[in-house]
């Protein structure tokens, strides 16, 4: 709906603010980022952690090949040796147990397709004292928060677009996102020993949720 140029703007700004977020307690080794989509995130990651060891997954082909084809376009400034893509399932995640130190999300909680499946399986994977840190957009966020924090992104480039149009995209997508209450629920009865939930301001604005999970 909206153009490449805008999204990425959009896209550009949402992933450094979590990554600054990550980053302000990172002592992990081994990270996984659940729907990771194109795969930004971890090249913004790697910029600020070279050290660590980082893995997308995500259940789109498509996703997963241009994540790749990032990596080769960026082999200069990234090292591929501590960086890789991978198509998995969020219910059935390739991996051992006990893998990751850190696993994070971004805007991908809402699609995950079984809630309960998918944070047995994050505790499946992190390891002992390991954390997971989801971001979404809250349910319960007003439009006018959403649209001035996307105008504002865009560098108001969202402003020609006509806004029923913009209203429809966004109820659109709100349907799709899960209740604060429903993933306090989750988390209570997921089998980690601290879960913390809390507004994640963007632009100043309460429009995300940030969801701490110790294992």
């Amino acid at each position: 709906m909206f153009p490449s140029k805008i999204m990425s703007d959009i896209e550009k700004a949402l992933y450094q603010t979590v990554v600054e977020d990550i980053c302000q307690d990172f002592q992990a080794v081994n990270l996984l980022d659940i729907g990771c989509g194109n795969g930004k995130l971890l090249f913004y990651m790697q910029r600020r952690v070279p050290e660590a060891f980082l893995t997308g997954i995500d259940l789109s082909e498509r996703c997963i090949r241009q994540a790749n084809r990032y990596l080769v376009r960026y082999r200069h400034s990234v090292d591929d040796s501590k960086l890789r893509f991978m198509v998995g399932d969020i219910v059935s995640l390739p991996f051992e147990d006990d893998r990751f130190d850190k696993v994070v999300s971004t805007c991908a909680l809402h699609h995950f397709p079984d809630l309960t499946l998918s944070f047995a399986e994050i505790h499946r994977v992190l390891k002992t004292g390991g954390k997971a840190l989801m971001y979404d957009f809250r349910k319960e966020a007003s439009y006018e928060d959403v649209c001035q924090t996307m105008r504002e992104w865009s560098a108001n480039k969202i402003r020609f677009l006509r806004p029923w149009l913009l209203r429809k995209w966004m109820r659109e997508y709100s349907d799709s996102y899960v209740p604060e209450n429903l993933v306090i629920n989750l988390a209570q009865y997921s089998g980690f020993k601290f879960h913390r939930l809390t507004t994640f301001f963007l632009k100043q604005r309460p429009v995300m949720f940030k969801l701490l999970l110790v294992k």
